[in-house]
């Protein structure tokens, strides 16, 4: 059975054929309907609709290889998301910026939290150099995925420079934060 799910080494939307990610939502496949930009808020907001709107059949066709069906997919949910008030696009953005900020800060602190405690182990044992293994391959992971998050904070700011649709001048008021009370 297909499921449809975030894949976190990825921080994408993939489609699964058991343990295997045989479909990836890229952020391309978005941005070439978009002709430009789409941001993590973007993203998150038209993969949350596909997966809530697509079917079981649908989605077993996808990971199947249904290019014409992904298409329609994709299309719709940059329909649907253009659809939406830009208010409710704007609340969106804002919540992103602080979920990601949250997650990183989070793994910025695991990684310190490491960093910090020395290894409880004595250096003759062999679990002393797991323990430093595991360390360093931790503090290396988290410092991939803060960095990865940082890039996606620096496109999600684009937003409020019109890199968003409902953030230009051509859809509606242009984004200033010193409008917000």
């Amino acid at each position: 059975m297909a499921t449809l799910t975030w894949c976190p080494t990825r921080r994408i939307m993939c489609g699964f054929q058991g343990d295997q990610a045989v479909l990836k939502f890229d952020y391309s496949k978005f941005e070439n309907i978009e002709r430009g930009l789409v941001t993590p808020s973007q993203y998150n907001w038209m993969t949350s609709w596909i997966q809530g709107s697509i079917s079981a059949e649908h989605l077993d066709a996808l990971v199947q290889g249904d290019a014409s069906l992904f298409q329609m997919y994709v299309e719709d949910a940059h329909r649907a998301y253009h659809d939406l008030p830009w208010q409710e696009r704007l609340a969106n953005h804002k919540d992103t910026m602080a979920d990601l900020v949250e997650e990183r800060d989070s793994l910025e602190n695991a990684e310190r939290e490491i960093r910090r405690t020395d290894n409880p182990f004595n250096p003759s044992s062999l679990a002393y150099t797991a323990y430093n293994t595991w360390a360093n391959e931790k503090i290396a992971e988290y410092s991939r995925v803060a960095m990865q998050i940082s890039d996606e904070l620096d496109e999600e700011e684009l937003w409020e420079h019109g890199g968003e649709d409902g953030a230009s001048q051509t859809d509606g008021p242009r984004y200033d934060e010193s409008d917000e009370i």
